[in-house]
């Protein structure tokens, strides 16, 4: 008697296109990061088929593990989400993050292109990349939030792919300069700076080897930039936009100095990604269960540009308490859900944000 295999993931035509995954607890995760650095703005965009970082996810999966021929298996289409955030300086302007139903879903296995509700990204045959977004923000002031940007990659290059057993991370070959508009509300920002965006897939939860946080990030400079990624061990620091690639294990990517957020999650003041270090942090979301921070990128004690980094205690996201905050800040799509808590909650100041 012949078993049938179903396939965890398919291999698409480009490594960042849609993978469709039907992994028990698996995900697909394409970030956008974007900064002005004229007028001090930066956008960050997050497009989850399967959201890692979704604590409803993660009981789901739990619960499977333990009795996983009584308990159907939690599969990334129930957990589509979009997140995104907008600075002005070292303050949030407007952010939120939104789950969608599996019909609001569509993407291409042909190239790195998707839809989830009203926000997308779609990719041209030459690499430019365009993003919609549009959303309600609960915090730190209730309003409408829309962005309109086009990612041109400035140089060719191949993309960089690290493959690890269940976790996989592609970065395009290429930085990119980024133009559009962010609306909130009646008001129109015009945005003119650079940026980069890399995209992760997995056939289980980020947590699932207990390494307990994960820290990623980068740093944006005239010639380029690095993008890094760290949850045990030694890290992986990648360039984007040079002469050649650089996938080398850096120890020193743990960093040095670190401190805590008024959440007390932890993260570094200095982060060493070889030529250049990350230093002199500033603290400009801090949550939960995560703090996004930003650095001076600095290469023989010259400024050459500026850096960021999202340390994610993911441990706090099965902490009952951490998780029904996080959860009541998400957005269901029917209107359900955390609209209302989100509201209340950004009312004070003095209240965490829930979004991972």
């Amino acid at each position: 008697m012949s078993m049938t295999v179903v396939p965890l993931f398919r291999t698409p035509a480009v490594p960042d296109a849609w993978h469709q995954s039907t992994a028990p607890g698996g995900y697909e995760w394409w970030r956008f990061y974007a900064e002005d650095v004229a007028n001090h703005l930066r956008v960050v965009a997050d497009f989850f088929d399967g959201n890692p970082f979704h604590p409803g996810y993660l009981r789901a999966y739990a619960r499977y593990r333990r009795r996983p021929t009584r308990v159907p298996p939690p599969t990334p289409q129930n957990f589509r989400c979009v997140r995104f955030s907008f600075y002005r300086g070292d303050e949030i302007v407007a952010e939120f993050a939104a789950r969608y139903e599996p019909s609001a879903f569509r993407a291409s296995t042909e190239r790195a292109s998707v839809c989830i509700g009203p926000n997308q990204f779609s990719t041209d045959d030459v690499g430019t990349r365009e993003l919609t977004i549009i959303g309600a923000s609960p915090r730190p002031n209730s309003c409408c939030v829309g962005a309109t940007l086009c990612f041109h990659p400035v140089s060719a290059g191949e993309s960089r792919h690290i493959s690890q057993p269940d976790h996989h991370w592609t970065v395009p070959g290429s930085a990119f300069d980024v133009q559009g508009t962010v609306n909130i509300d009646d008001s129109s920002i015009a945005f003119r700076g650079r940026g980069v965006c890399e995209h992760r897939f997995g056939t289980r939860p980020v947590d699932d080897e207990d390494a307990g946080w994960l820290m990623s990030g980068g740093a944006l400079m005239d010639n380029g930039g690095l993008l890094f990624q760290q949850s045990s061990g030694a890290g992986t620091v990648v360039r984007v936009g040079g002469a050649a690639a650089d996938t080398r294990p850096h120890h020193s990517l743990r960093g040095t100095d670190w401190r805590r957020s008024r959440w007390a999650v932890a993260y570094p003041c200095r982060i060493a990604l070889g030529e250049v270090t990350l230093l002199n942090p500033h603290i400009v979301n801090a949550r939960v269960s995560a703090v996004w921070v930003r650095y001076d990128a600095i290469a023989n004690d010259v400024h050459v540009g500026s850096g960021f980094c999202e340390v994610i205690n993911l441990r706090r996201l099965s902490w009952p308490i951490a998780a029904q905050t996080i959860e009541r800040s998400i957005i269901n799509a029917d209107g359900s859900g955390g609209v209302a808590a989100a509201m209340a909650s950004s009312a004070s100041p003095a209240e965490p944000s829930g979004q991972v």
